[in-house]
């Protein structure tokens, strides 16, 4: 980074360790899940998820005050807050039935588009809306402890400044 430059917003897609993440989940769910369904595959899924996600949603923090013409680079409050709403929701899904239940709505409402776009290219009608399944397993909240990762790349960025 230049001297005087700001980090850019959305930045902490810029390290390795955030695609290593995403690359992880989406091999997973998408693979590994249905080659050798078990226990570990639902466990990776996590680990790798909380790994990333709350950097996705920091960079949509972020993008939300570029737009507003507010941002002033990489925040560590920011990034705890984020660190903290998702811990706080993924121990909520895991545990309570009403929190599975709109996460299983959420992540199927956020799915449809693209299963609507694959079957539509397939030459078939569009897909009808689906929740999402999901595993009500309080031993999933091991996987907090990848929430970590998420804080050291954060941190890395706002070092830089």
């Amino acid at each position: 980074m230049i001297v005087g430059q700001r980090e850019r917003a959305g930045g902490a897609f810029t390290d390795p360790l955030t695609w290593l993440a995403i690359g992880l989940l989406v091999l997973n769910d998408h693979v590994l899940k249905r080659v050798a369904p078990s226990p570990f595959t639902g466990k990776l899924s996590d680990f790798a998820g909380l790994a990333f996600f709350p950097l996705l949603l920091e960079a949509l923090c972020e993008g939300a005050l570029v737009a507003f013409g507010r941002y002033r680079g990489p925040s560590m409050r920011r990034l705890g807050a984020c660190i903290a709403i998702t811990g706080v929701c993924f121990a909520w899904m895991k545990l309570t039935s009403f929190g599975a239940s709109v996460y299983a709505f959420g992540l199927g409402l956020a799915q449809w588009p693209f299963r609507a776009a694959f079957t539509l290219c397939a030459g078939e009608s569009v897909a009808h809306f689906r929740s999402a399944s999901i595993v009500m397993d309080p031993s999933d909240l091991m996987a907090l402890s990848a929430l970590l990762l998420a804080y050291v790349i954060g941190r890395r960025r706002t070092a830089r400044r």
